[in-house]
């Protein structure tokens, strides 16, 4: 993501309707749709000490919003969902890599345990985001949409100790 088009999430940073920036897909039938990506970045020594950063990041560009009847504090909130659903398997990342780097590695290995743990984590990511859309229907069927608020909001809460903030 480029410098400028990429917001780092942030307790105290919430999504607005301004940083959906990106083209609208005008094949799909829901009115949004938010895009994240998950910067990584280790430092090994040699000598099998690891640090690693991990930074879930909103793309302005790749996510977007159509018509301005279709900007609702309710559907935002559902956008915000997503974003926020990403920073709690950055945070469960955060976690098990906090784990990892407490224990010496060959240096042949990190490199290979790094992307192992990283693409665990994406692909469980993508499962909930898939299972959120499907079970609130894109925020349609309200009382599901309710329940995957609580459920989202105790999950940060849950991993709040992996945070940035």
């Amino acid at each position: 993501m480029a410098q400028g088009k990429a917001i780092p999430w942030s307790e105290n940073r919430k999504l607005t309707w301004a940083d959906f920036q990106g083209r609208p897909d005008r094949s799909v039938t829901y009115f949004a749709t938010t895009k994240y990506g998950v910067q990584l970045s280790s430092e090994d020594d040699g000598e099998g000490n690891v640090s690693v950063r991990v930074v879930c990041l909103f793309d302005k560009r790749a996510s977007w919003k159509k018509g301005k009847s279709n900007q609702s504090e309710y559907l935002l909130k559902h956008e915000q969902n997503h974003f926020d659903i990403g920073e709690i398997f950055t945070r469960r990342m955060r976690k098990e890599f906090k784990e990892y780097t407490s224990k010496r590695h060959r240096p042949s290995d990190v490199s290979m345990d790094i992307r192992r743990i990283f693409r665990k984590y994406s692909k469980l990511a993508a499962e909930m985001q898939r299972k959120y859309d499907a079970e609130t229907d894109h925020s349609i069927n309200e009382e599901a949409q309710k329940k995957w608020d609580e459920k989202v909001s105790k999950l940060l809460h849950r991993y709040r100790e992996y945070a940035m903030d």
